[in-house]
């Protein structure tokens, strides 16, 4: 087993051009977008004050077109994580479901405070765990918005990328403040 947690931040390719400007079209067309509730506690996951620049979020259920095409490839990268990249851990060979896709629209001057992604707004009652793991995906070119793991490794995603890894307290990251252009990106967890 790696012990530098680095190795487990993985970065894949996950949509062509065309399909990270079908998915943002779509999601300005639909235009679902709501201001983000810091003070909601079932929704807010990140540990920081209200920031002068808001940032949006959209959610669709899993059976909305969208979203079934998101998950689909979101799988297929969580089946090549658990079964590829984490081959040399028998102790985790699968997972066993997933939240809704979470669209995220960050203008200029927005980013996102340090926080883990210890989410517990995932179950309905139906569903039971906790999230095992994050899919972070990246729609849209913009300057400045990195992700920022352990303050101090940065990571720009390209459009069409996604980052998986550990959803828990020991991968602390955040959204650098954006500084050109708007950074469309969504987040799934997997249990």
């Amino acid at each position: 087993m790696k012990t530098d947690l680095r190795e487990y931040v993985q970065r894949v390719k996950l949509f062509s051009k065309d399909q990270y400007t079908f998915i943002t079209e779509e999601l300005d067309f639909i235009d679902a977008w709501r201001e983000y509730p810091y003070n909601s506690p079932e929704d807010n996951i990140c540990v920081q004050d209200q920031p002068d620049i808001v940032y949006y979020d959209c959610k669709f259920n899993q059976d909305e077109p969208l979203a079934a095409f998101v998950h689909g490839k979101i799988n297929e990268a969580v089946d090549s994580y658990v079964n590829d990249f984490l081959k040399d851990l028998p102790w985790f060979s699968y997972t066993t479901g997933f939240g809704k896709v979470h669209f995220i629209k960050y203008p200029v001057g927005a980013g996102m405070g340090t926080h883990c992604d210890h989410v517990r707004n995932q179950f309905d009652g139906t569903k039971r765990g906790i999230p095992i793991l994050t899919v972070l995906g990246c729609l849209s070119e913009y300057e400045g918005g990195e992700i920022l793991f352990w303050e101090k490794d940065k990571i720009k995603l390209t459009p069409g990328e996604v980052l998986i890894f550990p959803a828990n307290f020991l991968y602390p990251h955040e959204v650098l403040k954006v500084e050109k252009g708007t950074r469309y990106s969504f987040v799934n967890w997997i249990w």
